[in-house]
């Protein structure tokens, strides 16, 4: 039961940490692109934003996956970031 609650409450703060929305808050950090930036110098970085972008929490568990579900999947870690299995 304490396990449980624990998930629980973590599951909700990841929802409510994903709900953010502050359009100011990457401006000084690391970008997300769908292709290299071209003015990127050297000693920075970006990510690669993945098409289809990466499931949110909630959208995954509205799935009503179980982990076996997923193992059956076969999915690699790479795949499963890139989202839309």
């Amino acid at each position: 039961a304490e396990i449980a609650k624990g998930l629980n409450e973590l599951t909700a703060h990841i929802v409510e940490v994903e709900e953010l929305n502050d359009p100011s808050y990457a401006n000084d950090r690391i970008r997300i692109e769908r292709q290299p930036p071209k003015d990127l110098e050297a000693g920075q970085v970006y990510f690669d934003w993945t098409n289809p972008p990466p499931y949110l929490w909630r959208e995954v568990d509205a799935l009503n996956y179980t982990f076996k579900n997923v193992d059956d999947l076969g999915l690699t870690w790479a795949e499963a970031d890139k989202g839309g299995w």
